[in-house]
């Protein structure tokens, strides 16, 4: 038995004098409002209504019942109406990470359309190189770059991206252009440890890994220094396309041996597995996921 929809019947009937009524007030047939009413009173173990041929009275029982009804079907109907506003103007607060540089490209932009347009939200945004532990951190959504290892959170595709390898013109033009990856061992290196080791780099040919070592000129963490090192013309670094385009574009960097550069890396959302999840990361995940996939495909370097 439905109870609060049987409740919603007892008080139509009450409200409309009689059976028929009812019905058309409800808009059900009055074989369900029959039904409703008498499993309602089987429920109870209590008449409600003292039944005649000329009128419906209700039992002193009904008319207690009947006050608790109007009490019961008053607070469903705030806290649906509670609810519902919650829907059209969420609050509460969100953690969200990101990669570094990813993060401020793509990320913050997006991050910072949604809390215009969502007043009420707060986001606490973590832009982390290393790999935050959602469970420990108390995060909502995490943004990775590259292979997942299997876990029990969701994780919705945004696009990839591709590992490159670039130096300056200036630095080509002095040292000549590397034509395999074994090549790189007469080339000065710039290295993080953001991607490969710091003294060994992987190529592929075809589906073959190539470990290639390297003689690192620099070695940095950031791979902000390691490009700006690249395009004053150090040597030569590794680092993810997006990274990079900016400075391909004004010609300040050149992609070299992209036949050996191997498959992209996926780019997702991850969150935890839940059968409900809070209106305020549903909203935002709907609303990240169409524009950090345009973000990524316009930031594709395509050569």
């Amino acid at each position: 038995m439905d109870r609060l929809n049987s409740m919603k019947y007892f008080v139509a009937v009450v409200e409309c004098g009689n059976f028929s009524a009812a019905s058309r007030k409800l808009e059900i047939p009055k074989t369900t409002l029959n039904r409703g009413i008498n499993s309602l009173e089987a429920y109870l173990g209590a008449k409600l209504f003292v039944r005649s041929t000329r009128k419906l009275c209700l039992t002193e029982i009904g008319k207690v019942y009947l006050n608790s009804c109007h009490a019961i079907l008053d607070q469903v109907a705030q806290s649906e109406k509670m609810v519902s506003n919650k829907q059209q103007n969420p609050v509460g607060e969100l953690t969200v990470t990101a990669p570094v540089l990813f993060g401020n490209i793509h990320v913050v932009p997006v991050i910072n359309e949604f809390l215009k347009k969502y007043t009420d939200i707060k986001i606490r945004l973590l832009l982390e190189d290393r790999t935050v532990n959602i469970h420990e951190e108390s995060v909502d959504l995490a943004i990775r770059v590259g292979e997942l290892p299997d876990s029990n959170l969701v994780a919705k595709s945004v696009g990839s991206v591709s590992k490159i390898t670039c130096a300056s013109g200036e630095y080509l033009s002095k040292q000549g252009r590397p034509n395999n990856p074994q090549d790189l061992d007469r080339h000065s290196c710039i290295s993080t440890d953001n991607l490969d080791g710091s003294k060994t780099w992987r190529f592929y040919s075809g589906k073959n890994e190539i470990d290639v070592s390297i003689r690192p000129r620099l070695y940095t963490n950031s791979t902000e220094s390691a490009i700006k090192a690249a395009c004053d013309g150090l040597g030569i670094t590794r680092v993810l396309s997006y990274q990079a385009k900016h400075w391909i574009d004004l010609n300040k960097l050149e992609l070299i041996l992209e036949p050996y550069k191997g498959a992209a890396l996926p780019v997702s959302l991850l969150f935890n597995k839940q059968n409900n999840l809070p209106f305020r990361l549903r909203l935002l995940i709907d609303y990240l996921h169409p524009k950090l996939k345009y973000s990524i495909e316009e930031a594709n370097i395509a050569y």
